[in-house]
């Protein structure tokens, strides 16, 4: 008799516990089971109870089945997870926050469980949904912190903050300021409305931009005039300022004074543009006198004015201009005789330094030809009598050929106003080519 092999089976499978099989195939293999104890225990037992033993006992355990896994529906919990994850803290106490918190962090946590029975489901949907219904709000307060902010919109620096406290229900407007200014512009300018209005029912803030405003000086000088004129002070004492908004363009248009004239050698424009303003800038007109300088030519005799110009000259420059050649209406320009006229090299008469309306005058002694000619034979044989005498010879009279010499020098002289004749040589050379 050989019980070997079923006491193996038994050995091995004795052990096995209900667990979840279903109740059809647990209670076959507890009879198995048992019926492979009684033989085994059975001495007058016979082989081929023995086998049937085993074979019944290795089929029973085979045939173990568990029960179906319950169907968990967790339809309601995912809805309600749903509707209320997004719920912002808000005004919420604390308690009633975290308490919902928890609950909500569960229901995720089941939600998420593929092992997770009903009763976790039915549970998770319970606490959550209780505790979504005890969120409480915490008490409104009577009042509500109002700030005011003002802001560099150029650097973002807060220029400066106001706090109000506001009574919760009520409209409340905020006002733009004028009277800003720090290191950064000496004015700003508000970007956009300069009152904002809200119903104020939380603590609110309110912002506002500001430009950087800055200033364009603009101021006078004198140029070339001198410190004791009476109304120099006019021009120092000149200042005025121009706003600009940070990165606009500003066109400045000289001042006028009744007194002064703006100096083009230094101010070339009397408008000056500045582009893309980032900073504050200083501008500086220059001014001066301006004087008219008369130029007359006159007749010497008769102080008849046969012409005048005018020209305008600015303070401190200097003037000049030239004589003109009138000879061929027997007019020859006299010497000059005011000692605040100089005479260039070139003729020309100048005044230095214009400090004042000045006049410059030419004069010029009308000479007819004939009478030319007769002071030129006068002043021709004079110069060769005293020629003569020195050389210890006696005067001369006019002669024949004398007067030809004196008509052909005359004509010369008119021509180039020279001593020396235009091919070389004098008067005296003039009367022995000539026979004399």
């Amino acid at each position: 008799m050989n019980k070997s092999a079923l006491e193996a089976l038994y050995t091995s499978v004795k052990g096995t516990k209900k667990g979840d099989y279903t109740d059809n195939t647990w209670n076959a293999f507890q009879t198995a089971l048992n019926n492979a104890k009684k033989v085994l225990n059975d001495s007058k037992a016979t082989q081929k109870q023995v086998d049937s033993a085993k074979n019944t006992l290795d089929s029973a355990y085979k045939g173990l089945k568990k029960k179906p896994a319950p169907t968990v529906n967790k339809t309601e919990l995912q809805a309600l997870y749903n509707q209320v994850k997004s719920t912002a803290k808000g005004d919420f106490t604390e308690g009633s926050w975290n308490n919902f918190q928890t609950a909500l962090s569960n229901a995720k946590k089941v939600l998420d469980d593929s092992k997770a029975s009903q009763t976790q489901v039915n549970n998770a949907k319970n606490s959550l949904d209780s505790a979504f219904k005890g969120l409480q709000h915490k008490p409104k307060p009577s009042e509500y912190a109002v700030t005011v902010r003002h802001m560099n919109r150029q650097t973002g620096t807060l220029l400066k903050e106001e706090h109000v406290s506001v009574k919760a229900g009520t409209s409340y407007t905020a006002k733009a300021r004028t009277d800003l200014t720090n290191f950064e512009a000496p004015q700003y300018q508000v970007n956009g409305n300069e009152t904002q209005t809200q119903t104020i029912n939380t603590n609110t803030t309110f912002t506002f931009y500001y430009d950087e405003v800055f200033l364009v000086e603009v101021k006078a000088r004198p140029n070339k005039v001198s410190d004791t004129d009476p109304n120099i002070q006019e021009l120092y004492n000149y200042s005025k300022s121009y706003p600009v908004v940070y990165g606009q363009s500003i066109t400045i248009e000289a001042p006028m004074f009744t007194n002064f004239v703006l100096d083009p050698r230094e101010s070339s424009s009397n408008t000056v543009t500045l582009n893309n303003v980032t900073s504050n800038q200083g501008i500086n007109f220059a001014y001066t006198h301006q004087y008219n300088v008369t130029v007359n030519h006159i007749n010497v005799d008769t102080n008849a004015v046969l012409s005048t110009e005018t020209q305008t000259v600015y303070e401190g420059d200097s003037f000049s201009t030239s004589w003109k050649n009138m000879t061929d209406q027997n007019y020859f320009l006299c010497r000059n005789d005011d000692s605040s006229v100089t005479v260039d090299k070139n003729g020309q008469r100048v005044i230095n330094n214009v400090d004042q309306n000045r006049t410059i005058t030419f004069k010029y002694k009308n000479i007819s030809l004939s009478d030319l000619n007769n002071y030129v034979r006068q002043k021709e044989l004079a110069w060769l009598n005293s020629y003569r005498q020195q050389n210890g010879v006696a005067p001369m009279q006019f002669n024949d050929i004398v007067q030809q010499a004196a008509d052909i020098r005359a004509k010369e002289l008119q021509v180039s106003f020279s001593h020396y004749r235009p091919g070389g040589g004098t008067f005296q050379d003039l009367l022995e080519s000539l026979g004399c």
